[in-house]
């Protein structure tokens, strides 16, 4: 098992446990807050401080032996997956999970950093492109990771606009509602978006 499918498994465990963190071994679990996955510490008295929560780091992750670093094995990793241990979180702890940090409203920031998490996790798990509802008529559409660095952006009436980025530059192509066929095709070489010293 991998960073990314160790993460996945955590979500999926949490996702059928509402309201509880899964226990990671060493006085850690692992919690979702608002929709974004978190690790976390749980005091001697089994609170759990989200209020310092922190991001999965891939660094501390061990890709040969396929656990965590800080763990023994990939048998001590795979135990919390396969053995799983729930501890309920209270009261405050939950309305903390809801809302961000200390059960206080998200701020901007929070909300940002929740969204470009939510939409990495979405860019991992899907196999097919996923549209999302970006105001009135228009939608963006979220690809998966190995489509490279591609955007599209749609409208329910006006056909669709790809934006790709390449190592060569940037490629523009225009769809109409059908969306067969490109109606229009722009190309710009990176020499020529790039800013150099020259351009100061």
């Amino acid at each position: 098992m991998n960073y990314n499918d160790t993460l996945a498994t955590y979500r999926r465990l949490l996702e059928s446990n509402p309201g509880k963190a899964l226990d990671l071994g060493c006085d850690t679990v692992a919690v979702l807050i608002d929709g974004q996955m978190r690790a976390a510490y749980r005091h001697a008295d089994g609170r759990v401080d989200l209020g310092r929560a922190y991001d999965f780091n891939e660094e501390h992750w061990d890709e040969e032996n396929e656990c965590w670093a800080g763990d023994d094995s990939s048998l001590s990793t795979a135990d919390s997956i396969n053995h799983p241990t729930f501890f309920l979180l209270d009261a405050q702890d939950r309305d903390a999970a809801s809302t961000g940090t200390d059960g206080e409203a998200q701020t901007i920031e929070q909300l940002r950093a929740s969204v470009e998490a939510g939409l990495r996790e979405l860019m991992q798990r899907c196999e097919e492109p996923v549209s999302l509802r970006y105001h009135g008529k228009v939608a963006l559409e979220v690809c998966p990771r190995d489509y490279g660095s591609r955007v599209s952006i749609c409208h329910d009436e006006l056909g669709w606009t790809c934006v790709n980025y390449t190592h060569e530059g940037l490629i523009v192509d225009v769809f109409d509602q059908e969306g067969d066929e490109s109606i229009h095709t722009a190309s710009f070489l990176s020499d020529d978006l790039a800013c150099t010293e020259d351009d100061d």
